[in-house]
């Protein structure tokens, strides 16, 4: 079969690429490349069970409905104090409104400002109802806003990868360094399988950039389908720009100071 000039020149591209790719895998100084189930254990060991965090997330996708991106500042202390704060506009978080987010829980009480009407609930901790939370056993009952353990537990799992322990299958793409607070930080661009899936036929595939020495997720991009054969539809893709974990945070975090102008409401009737 004859090969055009084109063809070929497109052929030594790919190949030179991927030659690339290799070597600069095979030559990050002075370190051994892990496997990527081994990069996947490593994220799963700092990400697992953190008593504290501390995370700041640009967000954007290729939904219908975005109005516009993500960017929050969620911070928690295991199990029932939590502060999420930013713009959620149009990503997929109706329930947060299309304004400036504050959600804050102290351990007690839980408080929620809704910006477009300058109105906030207060809602006090309710008593725990027959039902034992246990994540760690798998005893996660349906969520519940009256219990903080509950809710801090859901959140912190839509942005700091609870999900880890779904993923199977994790390959290195390649490396690459990505800018992180101003610097360049070398990365691991890891593709993941959820479990039951294969990298070639899952219907959501994950892509992450794991810092090479600290192991912690810098970017994600998520990609979706509705069937096996399809290509791929939507995205979203997220920068961390802040990753603190098992550090004290400032005393005020969790302390909820209305905004200039609000009032305080009775919570609807549930």
């Amino acid at each position: 079969m004859a090969v055009r000039s084109g063809e070929l020149h497109l052929m030594k591209s790919v190949t030179v690429a991927a030659l690339l790719s290799l070597v600069t895998l095979i030559c990050l100084p002075g370190q051994t490349v892990p496997s990527g189930e081994e990069i996947l254990g490593k994220v799963s060991a700092n990400y697992r069970s953190p008593r504290r965090l501390l995370l700041s997330i640009t967000a954007r996708g290729s939904y219908a409905d975005q109005k516009g991106p993500l960017s929050l500042t969620l911070a928690a202390e295991m199990p029932d104090k939590l502060r999420l704060q930013g713009n959620a506009s149009g990503f997929g978080m109706k329930d947060l409104g299309d304004g400036p987010v504050l959600v804050v829980f102290d351990g007690e009480f839980g408080w929620v400002h809704d910006s477009n009407s300058k109105q906030y609930v207060k809602i006090p901790r309710a008593s725990p109802r027959g039902s034992t939370f246990d994540p760690i056993n798998g005893n996660v009952p349906e969520f519940n806003f009256d219990r903080p353990e509950f809710v801090v537990f859901y959140v912190t799992g839509v942005f700091l990868s609870r999900y880890i322990d779904y993923f199977a299958t994790a390959r290195i793409r390649t490396t690459e360094k990505i800018p992180v607070n101003g610097k360049d930080v070398e990365c691991y661009v890891v593709e993941l399988a959820q479990r039951g899936w294969t990298l070639a036929n899952q219907l959501m595939r994950y892509t992450w950039w794991v810092d090479a020495k600290k192991f912690i997720v810098w970017r994600e991009v998520l990609e979706g389908r509705t069937s096996s054969t399809a290509a791929w539809e939507w995205m979203s893709s997220s920068n961390f720009e802040e990753v603190i974990l098992n550090t004290p945070l400032p005393k005020d975090t969790f302390v909820f100071t209305p905004p200039e102008g609000s009032r305080l409401v009775e919570r609807p009737a549930q």
